[in-house]
């Protein structure tokens, strides 16, 4: 029975695990754009800068440019 128990707590660890995994996989591409639409252009193009966070501060310029400035 204690067997069965440890069983069932590993089964829904390794589902909860994996859906952890693919969760933060397919929600990656959807915080990738949302950072690089806040940051300025030259943040976007410096290899020294860390791609994950704000180097510069943000800025609505892409979204300008976006919604304004195109057809």
């Amino acid at each position: 029975m204690v067997q069965g128990r440890g069983r069932e707590i590993l089964g829904k660890l390794a589902h909860w695990s994996i859906v952890v995994v693919f969760s933060v996989l397919l929600a990656f591409p959807f915080y990738w754009m949302l950072i690089t639409s806040f940051k300025r252009t030259g943040d976007l193009y410096n290899l020294k800068n860390n791609p994950f966070v704000f180097n510069e501060k943000p800025t609505f310029e892409h979204l300008q440019l976006l919604f304004h400035d195109t057809l």
